[in-house]
């Protein structure tokens, strides 16, 4: 048997559950999720739903205020030119989300072989014989060697510089713009609950 009339102890209980798990956001941040989660309550119930099977099809408090703090740090971050903090809030939902680890190690990866582009630029000038494109019968290597392969030479001399340099730049674009376009991926595929 269905029970439609409202019990405000339960929704209560449950308002203030999720409240208390929002606790870091900005008031009126908070106050607009909890008053659009009550109105999810209400169409539900109105709609001839019980109150147990209305907070039942929103989940537990603490999982849903995580989705929104997810999304709050995710837009937040996205709207900052800060690549860093974009990273952050991307890995932390690494552990749940197959786009944001896919996305996060991602561009990662990009990032790390920009550095190694441009240290590979920065130590062609001091160390010449042991950085640089080398290709004979025994190796193909591209990078930073303690010491060059016998008989292999290097053929790119100090041209490998501009090389590494634009390398570096494509890579860390290429990062960027991966992390930017997985965020606003997972910004679309939020598990907060919508109107039905």
């Amino acid at each position: 048997m269905m029970n439609s009339t409202p019990r405000p102890d339960t929704v209560r209980t449950y308002l203030d559950r999720l409240a208390r798990a929002l606790r870091v956001l900005p008031l009126e941040d908070r106050a607009a999720i909890l008053a659009e989660i009550e109105s999810h309550i209400a169409d539900r119930i109105s709609g001839g739903r019980s109150v147990d099977d209305a907070l039942a099809s929103l989940g537990d408090p603490a999982e849903l205020a995580q989705a929104y703090l997810d999304q709050y740090k995710l837009e937040d971050a996205l709207s900052r030119a800060s690549n860093a903090s974009l990273m952050a809030a991307i890995l932390e939902r690494a552990t749940r989300n197959l786009l944001a680890l896919v996305t996060g190690l991602g561009a990662l990866m990009l990032y790390l072989l920009a550095v190694s582009f441009a240290a590979v630029a920065v130590l062609k000038p001091v160390m010449p014989q042991n950085v640089g494109f080398f290709w004979g019968n025994a190796a193909v290597v591209f990078g930073i060697l303690d010491k060059a392969p016998a008989g292999t030479p290097e053929l790119l001399g100090y041209g490998i510089i501009p090389i590494s340099v634009v390398a570096c730049v494509l890579c860390y674009l290429a990062g960027t713009a991966l992390m930017r376009f997985g965020g606003r991926l997972l910004l679309r595929k939020s598990a907060i609950p919508q109107k039905t």
